[in-house]
């Protein structure tokens, strides 16, 4: 299971809010890749690969709510995290209408069979496709004499959700676009 080191860090900040006396509280962790590439006159113009994860937490403290994130998983970091949570929820007026009151006894795993299978397209053949792209458009007539926004990009992300009930969604899902 791909996503169970996901989930093992959701509890693990969970537990870490607990120690520190926190009443409820819910974590969320993104990540995800992405790869984009413009082709300009024949050859690749532009390129960007990016790599991302961020967590939040949201604590509730006397109806009082707190957040804070991080893009760092270092435990001292998730630490800090917490703490600040903590702290906020402090600033916060009362809400009565704020809580965590969803517990699901079976975690919620949604993965589309798209993404279930293995992307195994080399890299030469994305870059192939977004010189292909400004190729096709110059094509279609001689009076076009350059185009100048034109790529493609994938990504593939991932979303987890965990409460101190003990419930734990998962999502990932994948993207391919061309323009």
């Amino acid at each position: 299971m791909e996503w169970s080191n996901g989930k093992e860090l959701c509890f693990r900040i969970i537990d870490l809010a607990k120690k520190a006396g926190i009443q409820e509280c819910d974590v969320i962790l993104q990540r995800g890749q992405s790869l984009s590439l413009q082709a300009q006159k024949g050859s690749i113009d532009k390129s960007k690969a990016t790599s991302t994860q961020v967590v939040g937490i949201r604590v509730i403290q006397d109806q009082k709510i707190g957040i804070s994130a991080s893009e760092s998983l270092e435990l001292d970091s998730l630490k800090m995290m917490v703490d600040q949570a903590k702290a906020t929820s402090r600033y916060s007026g009362a809400d009565p209408y704020q809580n965590i009151r969803q517990k699901n006894s079976d975690d919620i795993i949604l993965i589309p069979d798209r993404v279930k299978q293995k992307e195994d397209i080399p890299i030469q053949a994305k870059i192939e496709l977004a010189i292909r792209l400004e190729q096709d458009v110059l094509a279609v007539d001689k009076r076009i004499h350059n185009s100048p926004y034109n790529g493609s990009s994938d990504g593939e992300g991932e979303s987890f959700y965990a409460n101190h009930l003990g419930t734990f969604c998962y999502q990932k899902d994948r993207s391919y676009s061309i323009y």
